[in-house]
């Protein structure tokens, strides 16, 4: 059976018959487990789908141990020697000889079937990988990783760049580049290192500041002051500027270039375009002021008013577009 690469389908049939599995189609989706993989590979090839069943057989062998490793390694091998998968076989061939070295029974075909993937693969140079990393799985000329491979893995490659990735639990991942010489084979031998653990320092506890609610109610009402004594400046200035006729008009009514009419009317007009706008802040700035001190000294007393029943009494400055004032949040 293993001698003769070309009766390997047949071969595979039967040694999938003389395994004696029970079948289970869906038991792979409900619980992957080595078991129950290797019984839907033995499905997917009584149905002809050998890609599949290579697949099946290779992921349950990498959960597998004991026994069922070793008849999972030479199903995946046999498998694979029918799709002419040769690197693939030739992997399994190699790992089910070091699991069955003390039998003498069991490796003599196996090593006919190796010999004979060498030949057809000749040019190439086998590839060594160990790895001192309990649970590490190897991935070779794989990027993507979709079927790793336990180690040891020995594989046959041409000479040249190839991928190599490396990974465990826990560990650094390596992901790299191996330059393989012709001739002679290569070993590489591999040890991951841990991942640098993440160090937290300890939360730090910061007692949240008092808020000394007592500063704004004078905030409010100092500002209230400012803005009043301001608006009450522009307010007189305007009011100043539009009391008299000033020394220009004031001469010219004296020399009779003017009558008192006419300059009055020309004081108005500027009274208009340049003390209007002034008059205009003044009040709205006089106007805001006081409100911010009314409301600055309402806040100071109903403040005093609540010192003891603090929580039932919320309180702030309510400044928009349209209104300035205090806003009140009272529970009873």
């Amino acid at each position: 059976m293993w001698s003769n690469s070309k009766n390997v389908f047949v071969s595979a049939l039967a040694v999938l018959l003389w395994l004696g599995v029970s079948q289970d189609a869906n038991a792979q989706d409900k619980d992957p487990s080595p078991e129950l993989l290797k019984a839907h590979g033995k499905e997917l090839l009584r149905a002809g789908k050998l890609k599949e069943a290579a697949g099946v057989f290779h992921q349950g062998f990498v959960l597998a141990d004991g026994d069922l490793e070793r008849v999972l390694a030479k199903n995946a091998a046999i498998v694979y020697l029918s799709l002419k998968q040769y690197e693939q076989a030739y992997y399994f061939l190699s790992y089910y000889l070091e699991l069955v070295s003390g039998s003498p029974a069991l490796t003599g075909k196996a090593r006919v079937s190796i010999g004979e993937v060498e030949q057809e693969l000749a040019g190439t140079v086998r590839f060594t990988v160990t790895v001192a990393t309990p649970g590490a799985l190897v991935c070779i000329d794989d990027s993507d990783c979709s079927y790793p491979l336990k180690p040891p893995v020995n594989w046959l490659v041409s000479p040249g760049r190839v991928g190599l990735v490396v990974f465990a639990d826990g560990m650094k991942r390596l992901d790299d580049h191996v330059v393989i010489k012709p001739g002679s084979p290569e070993t590489l031998n591999v040890t991951l290192e841990p991942l640098t653990p993440v160090v937290k320092a300890p939360p730090v506890e910061v007692a949240p500041a008092e808020s000394n609610a007592s500063v704004w109610p004078w905030v409010t009402l100092g500002s209230g002051a400012a803005l009043a004594v301001a608006g009450i400046s522009l307010e007189v200035t305007a009011l100043v500027r539009n009391s008299n006729l000033g020394d220009d008009y004031q001469g010219q009514v004296d020399s009779g270039q003017l009558s008192y009419a006419l300059a009055t009317e020309q004081m108005d007009r500027e009274f208009n375009s340049e003390v209007r706008p002034l008059h205009v802040a003044g009040l709205a700035m006089a106007a805001t002021g006081a409100a911010l001190v009314t409301g600055g000294i309402l806040w100071l007393v109903l403040e005093k008013g609540a010192t003891e029943e603090r929580q039932s009494l919320r309180f702030g400055p309510l400044v928009t577009s349209e209104v300035t004032g205090i806003w009140l949040d009272v529970e009873f």
